[in-house]
């Protein structure tokens, strides 16, 4: 899986809620699901095997993260959240459970040769 290259991002950012002001889809949707804190928990989870991409709520978390990079910048412990979401998208992709409308973006945005 691409998120054991963030290991360090998983165990450390589910405890923390530094940068919780900084996640924009948090702060409009005011919901925990949508906090970094709680996608690193999730992905811990994942992990753990108490979470699957099997579950829609888990995978609609995961992309319906801003991708700003805001947190990584000011991170002080330097974890790269926004790599995280994005190797976890790509384990979502691989394991064949991405969401409906990523797929039809996808196969719009690839050219057939």
């Amino acid at each position: 899986m691409h998120i054991e290259k963030y290991n360090d991002a998983i165990l450390n950012c589910r405890f923390c809620f530094m940068c919780r002001h900084l996640s924009a889809i948090g702060n409009v949707r005011h919901t925990e699901a949508d906090t970094p804190r709680v996608r690193a928990a999730m992905l811990y989870g994942l992990r753990t095997g108490t979470n699957s991409f099997d579950d829609t709520d888990f995978v609609d978390a995961l992309y319906r993260q801003d991708l700003s990079a805001c947190c990584v910048r000011h991170c002080v412990n330097h974890f790269d959240e926004n790599g995280l979401a994005l190797a976890a998208r790509a384990d979502v992709v691989e394991a064949g459970k991405e969401p409906e409308a990523v797929r039809k973006l996808a196969a719009v945005s690839s050219p057939t040769f």
